[in-house]
């Protein structure tokens, strides 16, 4: 749901314009961003509850929104980062599940 609403951001307006509603058009920018880091908290809170190695990597994504509020970022440029957040949070996830099982 962060991901989905975060990638529909940047087409807020033009989404508005063409009368398309999406969690972001209903939600406006600032809202929207808190929706996302909201979201991928809630998701990093309860994948903590499994294991707290899982909520300090999913972690990464509320704190990667907050640093692009602050910093000002512009959204269609910070869009194109999460190709790589997603590879390296997937990559780590896995590589830990594979160490548990191997090494237990």
């Amino acid at each position: 749901m962060g991901m989905h609403t975060f990638s529909a951001i940047p087409d807020i307006e033009p989404d508005r314009e063409a009368g398309i509603e999406t969690t972001a058009t209903a939600l406006g920018e600032r809202r929207a961003y808190a929706y996302c880091a909201a979201c991928w908290l809630l998701a990093a809170l309860v994948f903590g509850l499994v294991h707290p190695f899982f909520a300090a990597v999913l972690g990464i994504y509320p704190v990667v929104v907050l640093g692009i509020v602050a910093s000002g970022v512009d959204v269609s440029e910070a869009y194109w980062w999460y190709p790589a957040i997603n590879t390296l949070v997937g990559m780590a996830v896995t590589m830990a599940g594979l160490w548990v099982l191997l090494y237990g």
